[in-house]
């Protein structure tokens, strides 16, 4: 997929609209499987298909939007970690802090922040299994320590879909306390209502066709 593409058609979407960019960064993508191989043997990072699609296309994105209308003011971010700091992955006093429960601190060090949700201490977060498949997680400030490291929510996502999903959102504040949730898929603007407001400037908000039980599948090393 050709992740520019669909986010600059997005921005530009905003911007017809009156929307005002108030940051956008994009880092240089890989230009190369030899180049990812760096990740893998310097940091351990491992790299799937899934993710070597994405940062071959987009290296992390940084970016805010704002537009003001009659009625509110309508607002979205991306926040989503560059290869370098995902595979730094500095997940101290971020995920963890060190009196929390030494189970918690082992298994939360097996996760790899993907996106800081800003205006919050919550992320969305990348865990590989032995079997070299991946989940991504919601983890919600506090709740990681006293056994929640192994009960954090899911989101039945792939990191292609989440992409789609806070894209045709226009990345908005509100969505990503609830991508974890199934009756945000089945009805989005009842479960966020600031997605009515997007609505009635950009036209009906529609997600994306998921697959089912996507977080099961596997996924070839790229």
């Amino acid at each position: 997929m050709n992740y520019i593409e669909v986010f600059e058609n997005t921005k530009q979407k905003i911007l017809n609209a009156g929307g005002e960019i108030i940051r956008e960064d994009i880092n240089l993508p890989l230009d190369s499987f030899d180049e990812s191989k760096y990740y893998e043997t310097e940091f351990g990072l491992k790299l799937t298909k899934d993710l070597f699609d994405f940062y071959s296309k987009m290296d992390g994105l940084d970016f805010e939007w704002q537009l003001t209308t009659d009625k509110s003011t309508l607002n979205g971010f991306a926040c989503i970690q560059d290869i370098m700091t995902l595979a730094e992955n500095i997940t101290e006093n971020n995920l963890w802090a060190d009196w929390y429960e030494k189970e918690d601190i082992a298994e939360i060090k097996k996760h790899y922040i993907f996106e800081k949700i800003i205006g919050s201490d919550n992320y969305i977060t990348i865990k590989y299994n032995e079997d070299f498949t991946y989940k991504l997680f919601y983890v919600p400030e506090g709740s990681v320590n006293f056994g929640g490291s192994k009960k954090l929510p899911e989101l039945p996502l792939t990191i292609e879909e989440y992409f789609l999903v806070l894209n045709s959102c226009y990345f908005s504040f509100d969505i990503r306390h609830h991508l974890h949730k199934q009756e945000f898929y089945a009805n989005p603007t009842g479960v966020v209502p600031k997605l009515k407001e997007l609505a009635s400037v950009f036209g009906d908000i529609e997600l994306p066709e998921l697959q089912t039980n996507a977080n099961n599948r596997s996924y070839e090393k790229h």
